[in-house]
C-alpha cells in the first residue's frame, strides 16, 4: 500500500501536493476525482516519470520511497 504523498517542483521546498490520508492499495483500481487544478494531472503524471521537473515522495508499508522506486511498481490506464 502506497500513502503519506508528497511532490514538489525540484526547483522548490514547498510541497504543490501533500496527501496524508490517501493510499493505492495493491491489485486494486483507484480513481482520482477533483476540482479544475487540484492537481490530478501533476499527481499521476509525477508518479508515473512524466513530470521529471518534480520530486515524489512516498511510503509503502511506513518504508519511504523516492521518485522511480514507485514508478516502476504502478501501472496506470489513462
Amino acid at each position: 500500500m502506497i500513502s503519506n504523498i508528497s511532490i514538489h517542483p525540484k526547483t522548490m521546498f514547498k510541497n504543490a501536493l501533500n496527501i496524508q490520508d490517501f493510499s493505492f492499495k495493491s491489485h486494486t483500481s483507484t480513481a482520482i476525482i477533483g476540482t479544475n487544478g487540484a492537481g490530478k494531472s501533476t499527481l499521476i503524471n509525477t508518479i508515473l516519470g512524466i513530470r521529471s521537473d518534480y520530486n515524489f515522495k512516498a511510503q509503502n508499508n511506513n518504508i519511504p520511497y523516492h521518485d522511480n522506486v514507485i514508478t516502476q511498481a504502478i501501472g496506470s490506464c489513462l
